[in-house]
């Protein structure tokens, strides 16, 4: 299970770091910053990521995406709602 698990990370990352275009350094804050969200809060790194995903696709650059994160993470846990609609959700009504 955990070789399933990591392999689903690093494929969720790899897709992050094809949307933001992100430079190596961009991208292992990028990173670091999916594996400390998901140890510190309800969600999964690969949860934190696909999070990730939807902030880029919305047009949030890198910088920002670190600051954003935490605010979508907090309304998904106490909304009970899907992590993947309050990212779609915030940047559609923002």
């Amino acid at each position: 299970m955990p070789i399933k698990t990591g392999i689903e990370f690093e494929s969720a990352m790899a897709r992050v770091k094809a949307i933001t275009m992100a430079t190596d350094k961009q991208f292992k804050a990028l990173e670091e910053r999916a594996r400390e969200l998901g140890s510190s809060t309800t969600f999964t790194s690969t949860q934190v990521a696909e999070g990730m995903q939807y902030l880029s696709m919305a047009g949030f650059k890198t910088r920002t995406d670190n600051k954003s994160n935490a605010w979508c993470f907090k309304l998904s846990k106490c909304g009970s709602c899907r992590l993947g609609y309050n990212f779609r959700y915030r940047f559609k009504y923002s």
